[in-house]
């Protein structure tokens, strides 16, 4: 299960990273606040249940099972945590008020850091396996 949720967001950040944020600057001022408001309610209802899920499980692992494996795992999963509501929620909220081309910028650059603890997390789930 743990495997499959990491896959998921994965999979998940990595559209956000490489499709979703850059659209962001295709988006006409006058409609950008609206729409980015839909876009983070909708986009929690897929985020919000996996990330619980993998903080979950890792956590449990950890507790459980303790190794290198599962404390690295739930540490990089922590990561992800730390990073989301340090450093992107806070540009999120800034992006709710306003379209401003460098706080998009600077969420596209400042996401690579959780796009790679999450491709991190999933390579530490297939090394498990191997």
């Amino acid at each position: 299960m743990q495997t499959i949720v990491d896959f998921g967001l994965v999979v998940l950040i990595c559209i956000v990273q490489l499709i979703i944020y850059p659209a962001f600057h295709s988006i006409r001022e006058s409609s950008f606040t609206d729409w980015h408001n839909g876009y983070t309610k909708q986009i929690g209802f897929l985020v919000i249940p996996l990330m619980l899920a993998q903080l979950g499980i890792s956590s449990y692992t950890s507790l459980a099972f303790p190794s290198w494996f599962s404390i690295t795992h739930t540490a990089l999963v922590l990561g992800v945590w730390l990073h989301t509501f340090w450093v992107a929620v806070p540009i999120h909220q800034r992006l709710h008020k306003a379209k401003n081309a460098e706080l998009i910028d600077q969420l596209t650059r400042v996401n690579w850091a959780r796009t790679l603890l999450w491709i991190c997390v999933f390579v530490l789930d297939i090394i498990w396996w191997l």
